[in-house]
């Protein structure tokens, strides 16, 4: 389990997407304990609220999974098990704007991670600001992104892109700071 913090642009939901796409990439269903990884936005907390507010989480868990899904593979809460099937990457708890939402967000989170935290190989990981995490989840370990160096952008991007970044910076970025800015 563990908590990963970050300023607004920092990379968060970057490196919770990349995380993602390994665990998605090295998946071997034939593999025992295999987890399967589910990505969670947050800020979909409030809409599914009113649903059965006691089970919020629940059904953001349940929705994420099902739409990946076709019609006849369809699951219940009742047929998965959280602890052993998947590994859970929360987007932006700090996303959460409404107040009754994002206290409610936190006691589900909670509970849930009270419930599995003992479990073998047991993976989560909740991305939040920095300046909106007061400290939480205090039990588990936290991790702060630090703002990226301007060789770090170009690597990135040079994987992402596959294209000769070093050129397209030198005549492009560095002429304009405000692109390093927002790349940060």
């Amino acid at each position: 389990i563990l908590i990963l913090l970050g300023e607004a642009g920092s990379g968060k939901t970057t490196t919770l997407r990349h995380y993602f796409n390994e665990c998605l990439t090295n998946l071997n269903p034939g593999t025992p304990r295999a987890r399967i990884p589910v990505f969670i936005k947050l800020k979909r907390f409030k809409e599914h609220k009113s649903e059965s507010p006691e089970k919020t989480l629940s059904n953001i868990i349940l929705t994420t999974i099902n739409n990946k899904l076709d019609d006849s593979s369809q699951i219940t809460i009742d047929e998965v098990s959280l602890s052993n099937d998947f590994s859970f990457l929360f987007d932006g708890l700090d996303e959460i704007t409404d107040y009754e939402s994002y206290n409610l967000a936190i006691e589900q989170l909670q509970d849930l991670l009270s419930k599995i935290r003992n479990e073998e190989g047991s993976k989560v990981i909740i991305s939040c600001r920095s300046r909106d995490y007061h400290d939480i989840f205090s039990q588990y370990y936290s991790y702060e992104l630090n703002e990226l160096e301007d060789f770090q952008i170009k690597n990135y991007l040079n994987d992402f892109l596959k294209i000769d970044i070093d050129k397209i910076f030198e005549e492009q970025f560095e002429q304009s700071n405000k692109v390093l800015v927002m790349a940060r």
